[in-house]
């Protein structure tokens, strides 16, 4: 039992890190930053209009 909990704790962390360098190291030059951690992250609205989504973004977006 001790051998899986440490088993996933490891896969847990080795995937957390994988997912940082993807995410801070290895960037598009034009892109600064993410719409992850950027301060206003309903700020880009990739859904259709039409969708629900789309609606609650752009209400999210208006009401601040």
């Amino acid at each position: 039992m001790k051998k899986a909990i440490i088993v996933m704790f490891v896969v847990t962390v080795i995937l957390t890190i994988a997912a940082l360098i993807d995410e801070f190291m290895i960037q598009d030059v034009k892109r600064v930053q993410s719409r992850f951690t950027s301060h206003h992250p309903m700020k880009i609205n990739t859904y259709k209009k039409g969708q629900c989504t789309y609606y609650v973004f752009e209400r999210v977006k208006n009401d601040g």
